[in-house]
């Protein structure tokens, strides 16, 4: 119950963000510009780190250096892609503004189909 409502919140703001990127809100944009210069500055210094312990030390410590920040690694990519999404979707805010609301419809229902049960 407590997902299905974190979900429908979570589409809420993702519309919001959409209509605040197709209507060119400076400060949408700027926050966007600034969380991916931010996680693509993060990844290539986290590359030349890597590159770095590479060359300086033996292979276990790098194999395991790497598999320790795995979830680092997936979170800059991760929000990469994401933010990319969000512009690609502003372009199209009719289709997806349709999509994301028939979604949160769905959620809705879901819910209250089982409260009744």
């Amino acid at each position: 119950m407590r997902n299905i409502e974190f979900l429908i919140n979570h589409h809420k703001d993702e519309l919001k963000s959409l209509k605040k990127i197709s209507e060119n809100d400076k400060g949408e944009l700027l926050k966007l510009i600034e969380d991916t210069f931010n996680y693509f500055f993060f990844g290539l210094i986290f590359a030349v780190s890597l590159l770095f312990i590479d060359k300086v030390s033996n292979d276990l410590f790098f194999y395991g250096f790497l598999g320790a920040s795995t979830t680092l690694i997936i979170k800059i990519t991760r929000n990469l892609i994401y933010n990319y999404r969000l512009i690609r979707k502003s372009k199209k805010i009719e289709y997806h503004e349709m999509k994301i609301k028939k979604r949160i419809k769905t959620l809705k229902e879901i819910i209250k189909k089982s409260k009744t049960e």
